[in-house]
């Protein structure tokens, strides 16, 4: 990752750029404007347009309040690395971005409660999320990627979810208002974010998930403790030309929330279709890391 970026991201896991960082044509090349911001080809990208809509079923397509999480859709098994939001049009009211740095509950922690200190590092959970489920513990090392996971919604019988939620709720979290054209940078694997409710249908942000090759620095005392989760494949999967078509739209920049809604085909079966597809070009092609995606060729 560009030490720019990573500079930025120290103090708190997050900042704003001012309106004017990104052209609307930029909105239509995430790969592109990934690269601009990161410093590097990405591993993967995800787009999605965020505004309420009639029976709208996730957060990012319904205009009530949305509890601290961190994004959890997986590609080669981990969160994305960042979550960036540009904001179309603000509402007139409401729809505040809540944010939390981690960092400052696992400090805590380690000072007032040793028990559960340990425990966000070695008690395995469920996170539920729309894109599926991660089964990890609080605080997980990917590769050498380490996120403390939060979701939304408690899975049944999760051993620390309330206690967790105690520790997020003695921690204030940042409130941001965007104007339009403004971009909200956020480490997702540090910084738990969430929303205030909001009426005016005109609200619209565009999500960008991006996923870094190269991992931010975590303090010692978090990366000596974070477990490796095990290394799962793909599933296998025989994809049909439709499946490869939906893939292709999904890595161009379609809304995944839209995609599904439109071809009826249910979130967490687009992702595992994504990382099957991704895995069979893997193994054809050589490890990814040594494939980039060039911003010249868009």
């Amino acid at each position: 990752m560009h030490s720019a970026l990573e500079a930025r991201l120290a103090k708190t896991g997050y900042f704003v750029l001012p309106a004017g960082a990104l052209t609307p044509s930029d909105l239509a090349r995430p790969w592109q404007f990934a690269e601009q911001l990161s410093g590097e080809p990405p591993l993967m990208v995800e787009r999605q347009v965020i505004r309420a809509v009639p029976e709208g079923r996730s957060f990012a397509s319904t205009n009530g309040p949305t509890p601290l999480h961190n994004d959890l859709q997986l590609f080669r098994g981990r969160p994305a690395d960042l979550q960036v939001l540009v904001c179309v049009q603000p509402a007139t009211s409401g729809g505040t971005s809540l944010l939390l740095d981690s960092r400052l509950v696992v400090e805590a922690l380690e000072q007032h409660d040793r028990a559960l200190y340990s425990a966000v590092f070695e008690v395995p959970r469920a996170f539920p999320f729309i894109a599926g489920m991660v089964v990890a513990p609080t605080i997980a090392r990917f590769g050498e990627h380490i996120a403390f996971l939060h979701a939304p919604r408690p899975a049944p019988n999760d051993p620390l979810f309330s206690k967790v939620m105690a520790q997020l709720e003695a921690h204030p979290p940042a409130r941001i208002d965007l104007r339009a054209g403004e971009i909200l940078v956020a480490d997702n694997h540090r910084v738990l974010h969430g929303r205030t409710a909001f009426s005016d249908p005109r609200r619209e942000l565009v999500r960008f998930l991006v996923w870094l090759r190269r991992a931010r620095a975590v303090p010692a005392s978090i990366r000596s403790r974070a477990r490796e989760l095990p290394v799962s494949r793909a599933a296998h999967i025989e994809p049909t030309e439709r499946d490869v078509e939906l893939v292709t739209r999904m890595v161009a920049g379609v809304s995944p929330g839209a995609l599904a809604r439109k071809s009826g085909v249910a979130e967490p079966r687009l992702y595992a279709l994504r990382d099957a597809l991704f895995e069979v070009a893997r193994e054809q092609l050589g490890d990814l890391r040594d494939v980039t995606v060039s911003s010249a060729a868009e």
